[in-house]
């Protein structure tokens, strides 16, 4: 049976402006930052939520590194079951994969060092090119030391890929299965996706996927001090230490991620905490406004998102009662039923539609570029694409006047429910998005077509983890 829902409220009645709201979706979509959800709890009640279509709120988005705090957790339950401490050597819990020849400081590491990022280790090596043949658990072990552990804080997903193998090797489970009864089941947290490494271990770092709505039931319960429906799943101690400053991180003051590090969770301005993940996957927990505020995104500008939340969000939750804002909240309601991802924007149709329905575009031969192009126009503007991409046909339905779902499960070599939209943005060049849907990635497809039979496609990414920059390739119309 699924959980109930949290208890929904208007703003009003738990002191936070409509008006400021407003204002802050209003800024997100102003600002182009790509958020594809939110939800603001105050007082344990939604006062205000939306989704970015094609996003909804049975949507699992990838949460990237917002998993770390989710294994943080695990390892605090660990702890307070009694089955290791924060100053347990690392490499007892592995001697059956430590190197030959052991670097003299990986017996100074400490499970407490894989939690706060002060390893001392002189790489991480679970980052984009992660070996997907590799025992991680081994290769991590043998990464040579430049500092000694506990002295330098370097961000790492191979040291949280560490502590949750720990876990993993105490219980017996994967970290899914042990969170199932303690935290996702008693939390109505339902069908949890936790991809796993090569060794079948989960992946301490990254790999979750949950809804807007976990989200946000995860920072209640860190708000709550570990207690839900007067049971405690968490001990109180473990939050305090999970999300104090544990180590410094930076000096720079205006900046969210110098503001220090506890367990797997980053310190905020305004004396907030976070757990955060790559393109903006963010819990944020402000204790002194009890308040709870859980965001999925595809952004570039993760600093963005969090300076929208501050300047726009944060100054409309007040602590003294507010009189009713019903014109405020009219127009929220209707700002947030119509909220959706940027598309390109034009005409249904154009001089250049008719001519180049149904042709087949042969494009040159360049890495990651499509190699075909067809395009079946209808009324709307919207199509019926083929790309020959990677030596496959991907079959893309673009819708003209709505976001389309394609029947595809992944583009480009993600995967995810694909959606796509599209238009003429003038007489020649007709521009579709395609949206992957569970993940932050939207790929950009603008051809140019010309009365010669020719075509100039472009492609670009939205956000990667190197800079993005936009393909060009040219292609020819082959007859038949």
């Amino acid at each position: 049976m699924p959980a109930a829902s949290l208890p929904h409220s208007l703003p009003e009645a738990q002191s936070v402006s409509a008006s400021a709201i407003l204002s802050f979706v209003e800024a997100l979509e102003t600002t182009g930052l790509g958020v594809h959800s939110f939800m603001l709890l105050r007082h344990g009640h939604v006062v205000a939520d939306g989704w970015w279509k094609p996003y909804e709120a049975t949507t699992a988005h990838t949460l990237f590194s917002l998993t770390k705090s989710f294994m943080s957790t695990a390892v605090g339950l660990a702890i307070s079951e009694g089955r290791l401490s924060l100053d347990d050597s690392v490499a007892m819990y592995f001697p059956d994969k430590l190197p030959a020849v052991p670097d003299q400081q990986l017996a100074s590491l400490k499970v407490r060092h894989l939690l706060t990022m002060t390893t001392g280790q002189e790489s991480d090596i679970l980052g984009l090119a992660a070996d997907f043949e590799a025992d991680w658990v081994r290769d991590a072990l043998a990464i040579p030391f430049a500092h000694e552990p506990g002295t330098t804080f370097a961000y790492s997903s191979t040291a949280s890929h560490l502590a949750g193998a720990i876990v993993q090797r105490l219980i017996g489970q994967s970290l899914r299965d042990y969170l199932q009864p303690r935290l996702f089941g008693p939390l109505g947290i339902s069908d949890v996706k936790w991809d796993e490494c090569p060794s079948g271990v989960s992946i301490g770092g990254w790999g979750l996927s949950l809804r807007t709505e976990d989200i946000a039931r995860f920072g209640q319960l860190y708000l709550q001090r570990g207690m839900w429906n007067g049971r405690r799943l968490i001990p109180e101690d473990w939050i305090d230490q999970a999300t104090s400053c544990q180590v410094p991180n930076g000096e720079d003051r205006n900046s969210d991620w110098n503001q220090g590090y506890g367990f797997q969770f980053w310190r905020c301005r305004h004396n907030i905490y976070r757990g955060d993940g790559a393109f903006g996957q963010f819990c944020i927990v402000m204790p002194e406004q009890d308040a709870v505020l859980a965001i999925t995104s595809g952004s570039g500008d993760l600093q963005g998102v969090l300076n929208a939340v501050w300047d726009h969000l944060l100054p409309g939750i007040h602590a003294t009662d507010l009189a009713p804002e019903q014109a405020a909240d009219e127009a929220l309601v209707v700002k947030l039923s119509t909220l959706t991802a940027w598309y390109p924007q034009g005409n249904p149709t154009s001089r250049m539609a008719q001519i180049v329905n149904g042709r087949t575009y042969v494009m040159e031969t360049r890495p990651h570029e499509p190699e075909r192009v067809t395009f079946e126009f209808d009324r709307s503007g919207g199509a019926h694409c083929t790309l020959a991409l990677e030596g496959e046909d991907l079959h893309v339905v673009v819708g003209g006047d709505r976001w389309t779902q394609t029947g595809l499960d992944h583009f480009a070599g993600i995967w995810g429910q694909v959606w796509a939209r599209g238009t003429w943005v003038d007489e020649e060049t007709y521009h579709e998005r395609v949206q992957v849907v569970g993940t932050p990635f939207a790929f950009d497809l603008t051809c140019r077509f010309d009365d010669e039979g020719g075509v100039i496609v472009q492609t670009r990414q939205n956000v990667w983890f190197s800079p993005t920059e936009t393909r060009t390739t040219t292609g020819k119309w082959k007859q038949a």
